[in-house]
């Protein structure tokens, strides 16, 4: 059977017996700090192990029948072992805050309501921040059902109802199978390859150094990988990996779990920190957000308002900036900007809630390296609903960039890079070995490029082709987006390029008018004598850069030109001679040509260069002769 880690957490009212019920069903009394124990209440996080097998087919869950996966099928039940981390969180108005670092990572939740005091104030401030945080699966546990009870209408229908006393053990096995049950029925936690371990607690122990806990999300990680805990940036290394106190070589997404940190001073790291893999991105202060404000809600919130955010297992100030509108009322939803106070480090798809005495509004990071006042998501509507898929992401990033490197595509969000690479065919997008443009864009650049070149054609039909340096400038293209689009111009045969332009295949230099008159005059000048031929300032400049252009001459030396076919003539010569005579010397070579000592001193070099003849001394033999 195979082990799948999830993490169960609590949430309800102070006193409503979430760390008595944790006990009941662990063994473990999730309150461990001398203050709690005084006062009889839960402060801040608390956590327990859980193993269980499920599923137990006894046990008949509703909302197991109804869930979906994110593909849109529906789960099977799945038999085997379930490690779960339980998070026990403060019901306490005064620490709704700590609790927010518990629910961020949460699986499934086991929703406290005692039975002789029902639906309270704070039951409805976690269902609210449940919902934002996008915590779909829970039970809710009637407890102290033992005490004359109130009624009590779950506000969920979807989540079954499990009635227990930890006092006297009633219900504590029922809802043992009703937690496998619900658990069998969910997707295991996604493994994108980008691990991320949310600190919650840090602490040294001698002879060991800095150890740091929290949950695991989004990939796995191994003993002596290289590490770095941000927004700090500083670098670190796994030296030992522990879950629930048992030493381990690897862990996957959704452990709790310790890491020792090497070379890592207890200074260096705090509560929510993450630490993480060097190549998955850095901190940013401004982040593009899916806002909305829960129906069941009595707040607002302002545009330009300072506000906490809870993201993570951490805290941060922030101004929100709403756009299109200055104030969001319950059941709205926007696109807006946390522009925070100090750089923080999220992916795209991380959830959050935004709180000052009470909790205010929820939402969804949809762009983790934002620029103030650059909103990318403003382009897609489905953005607002908070509910982003890759290829959601990936169009909003193209339309609003163009161009970007596959290596930065979507880095820093949820999303594997398979599921990116997915997404990039989905939304249509060119895709190279080194960056991803948006499709239409790409589409509309070539075009742009072709009806360049055949206006060049139509217009200048003496040019030879349009000069690469000038379409890449029209084009305002980097070298790596300009080499693709030659790439794509050429496939198929609609362009040919050609040395330093490019072309329709069929095109060739055809001079008009007076250019063409005074070409032909040149032709029939550089013909007459064709290895003694006039100076190329001598020559009608335009009509030979006419001839330059149509390949009709060769240059050579600081001022030669002869017409294409005498230097393949004077080649040819040169060869035949020197397969009979073995070497020659540059003066029986010029004998040979008829030339002068102007001309075939250059001309001879040019051969040398392009390896017609081999230069040995004062003679000249063939290359490979």
């Amino acid at each position: 059977m195979s082990i799948r880690n999830f993490i169960l957490g609590t949430a309800g009212h102070v006193d409503h017996g979430k760390s008595a019920l944790v006990k009941a069903l662990t063994g473990t009394d999730p309150d461990r700090l001398p203050e709690e124990k005084e006062r009889g209440i839960t402060i801040d996080l608390g956590f327990a192990n859980l193993r269980l097998t499920g599923p137990v087919a006894a046990v008949s869950d509703r909302r197991i029948s109804e869930t979906e996966t994110a593909d849109g099928q529906r789960p099977q039940l799945q038999e085997g072992d379930f490690n779960i981390g339980i998070v026990d969180v403060p019901g306490h108005e005064d620490f709704v805050r700590n609790a927010a670092s518990g629910i961020a990572f949460m699986n499934t939740v086991l929703f406290v309501v005692a039975a002789n005091e029902g639906w309270m104030p704070q039951s409805e401030e976690h269902l609210q921040i449940l919902d934002y945080l996008d915590v779909l699966r829970g039970i809710f546990v009637v407890t102290k059902c033992d005490l004359p009870a109130v009624d009590f209408t779950p506000p969920r229908a979807d989540w079954p109802v499990v009635r227990v006393s930890a006092h006297t053990g009633e219900g504590i096995e029922q809802l043992r199978q009703t937690i496998a049950a619900t658990l069998a029925a969910a997707p295991p936690p996604d493994d994108a390859g980008k691990p991320r371990l949310h600190v919650d607690r840090v602490f040294t122990l001698k002879g060991i150094g800095t150890v740091v806990t929290g949950t695991l999300t989004g990939g796995s990680l191994k003993r002596g990988d290289k590490l770095v805990v941000q927004p700090t940036g500083t670098a670190t290394r796994a030296r030992s990996l522990h879950n629930h106190g048992r030493e381990t070589d690897s862990l996957s997404p959704g452990a709790r779990c310790a890491i020792n940190l090497a070379d890592m001073p207890i200074e260096g790291v705090r509560r929510g920190d993450v630490v993480t893999l060097p190549e998955l991105g850095g901190p940013c202060d401004t982040v593009d957000v899916a806002l909305r404000i829960s129906p069941r809600a009595k707040t607002k919130l302002k545009h330009n308002e300072v506000i906490n955010v809870s993201l993570g297992s951490g805290h941060w100030r922030a101004r929100v900036a709403l756009f299109d509108i200055k104030e969001l009322r319950p059941g709205e939803q926007a696109i807006g900007q946390l522009r925070f106070e100090a750089p923080v480090y999220c992916f795209a798809g991380d959830r959050f809630i935004i709180r000052e005495a009470t909790t205010i509004a929820g939402g969804v990071v949809l762009d983790a390296d934002a620029r103030r006042g650059g909103l990318k998501e403003s382009r897609v509507p489905s953005m607002t609903s908070g509910q982003p898929t890759a290829a959601d992401l990936v169009r909003a990033w193209l339309a609003h960039d163009c161009v970007v490197p596959r290596a930065a595509l979507l880095v820093k969000s949820r999303f594997s890079a398979a599921a990116v690479e997915a997404a990039l065919r989905e939304v249509g997008a060119k895709i190279s070995a080194v960056f991803a443009a948006d499709g239409a864009l790409w589409k509309n650049t070539l075009a742009r490029a072709a009806a360049a070149i055949d206006q060049l054609h139509r217009d200048k039909p003496e040019k030879p082709g349009f000069p690469l340096s000038e379409l890449q400038a029209m084009l305002g293209a980097g070298d790596e987006v300009f080499a693709e689009l030659l790439n794509d111009l050429c496939a198929g045969g609609q362009f040919v390029r050609d040395e330093t332009i490019i072309r329709r295949p069929a095109h060739k230099p055809k001079a008009t008018g007076q250019l063409n008159a005074t070409a032909e005059a040149l032709v029939k000048r550089l013909a007459a004598d064709p290895f003694n031929t006039p100076r190329r300032k001598e020559c009608d400049p335009q009509a030979l850069r006419y001839l330059r252009d149509a390949k009709l001459v060769t240059e050579f030396g600081d001022d030669e030109v002869l017409l294409k076919e005498s230097y393949d003539e004077a080649c040819r010569q040169v060869r035949e001679f020197l397969k009979q005579r073995g070497q020659a010397t540059m003066s029986e070579l010029r004998e040979l040509l008829k030339t002068n000592r102007r001309i075939a001193v250059p001309l001879l070099e040019r051969m040398d260069k392009e390896s017609v003849t081999l230069r040995a001394g004062d003679v000249r033999k063939l290359r490979g002769g």
